[in-house]
């Protein structure tokens, strides 16, 4: 049963849907709870975008350009690897 983005489960917010398969669907969603993951989303979209890292850095009040660069890494090396995994699985089970 598709879940529509803004349902709330408890402190988590659905954002959208990030894949389906035999197993199930599989949601992005946020932790209403912290403003971290706010800042984090936030911060990663800007960088997405293309935003000049020193001023997502300076915003976020990290020390290092580093630690704001690794926002963008994380999520493509999730991305990376969650469509790995799926991938995986659908060979698997064809």
């Amino acid at each position: 049963m598709p879940v529509i983005p803004g349902a709330r489960f408890g402190p988590y917010e659905v954002v959208s849907l990030l894949g389906a398969g035999g197993m199930g669907e599989v949601y992005r969603a946020r932790d209403t709870n912290h403003m971290h993951d706010l800042r984090r989303e936030f911060a990663s979209r800007l960088l997405e975008t293309g935003a000049n890292t020193a001023l997502v850095r300076d915003w976020l009040g990290h020390a290092s350009l580093t630690m704001t660069s690794r926002y963008l890494a994380t999520m493509a090396v999730g991305l990376q690897t969650a469509r790995a995994q799926f991938e995986r699985h659908t060979a698997q089970r064809a």
